[in-house]
This record gives structure tokens, sequence and C-alpha cells, in this order.
């Protein structure tokens, strides 16, 4: 597989919210609790009091457009991060397939550094 060019964005913005559609169609964000509990393993402790940055500069919102799956459904049931964890399509890790590829972060342009 050959690497496609890189070649700089040339929006004149950047979008933290979810666009004009997503109101159209009836997506709300789920709320800060609602998102911290979706975070959350079954191991963690019910006393840990895990951090949510709110920032939609550091985590937007989805921007949801026409067709797609949550413009389609927006009522649809969230997926939490254990669901994900859980699910019997993911590869399991084996003493034959016990590779894992991390991709790294882009590279960010000082307009963006608070990315990092």
């Amino acid at each position: 597989m050959s690497e496609m060019p890189s070649s700089p964005c040339t929006h004149s913005s950047i979008r933290y919210t979810s666009s004009s559609h997503a109101r159209a169609v009836g997506f709300k964000r789920p709320g800060k609790p609602e998102r911290l509990t979706a975070a959350n393993t079954k191991g963690a402790s019910s006393r840990e009091k895990p951090s949510l940055d709110d920032s939609p500069m550091i985590f937007p919102p989805p921007l949801i457009i026409p067709n797609d799956d949550l413009a389609i459904d927006p009522e649809y049931p969230t997926q939490s991060f254990q669901e994900w964890l859980d699910e019997e399509e993911r590869n399991p890790v084996t003493e034959k397939r016990r590779n894992v590829y991390v991709v790294p972060p882009p590279l960010f342009d000082d307009q963006v550094s608070f990315m990092e």
C-alpha cells in the first residue's frame, strides 16, 4: 500500500461543535456524567472519580453530516467503552497473533499546538 501525499488542510477555521445538520436530525450530545459513565470499564472502582476534560478543543463532539449513522438514527443507543472492548468481533491477542500496531498521532502545526 503506497502512502498518499500529504497536503495542508485548506479549511479557514476549525469547528469544535456539531454541524447544524446534527440539530436538524435531533442529535443531542450526551452530558458529561453520561460520557464519564460510558468511559468506565467494569473493573473501575465506583469510588474513583475519573476526570473528563470537557473542552471541545480536546475532544470535540461528532460533526454529523447527512447520511452519517448518527444522522440516520440519532436515538440509536450509545455504546460504552466496555461494550466496545467486549465486542465479539474484536481480534483476540493470542500466541500467534500478539502484535499490536500503534499509529502515532499526526504532526501538529503551531496553530494547534495545544493538542499535543
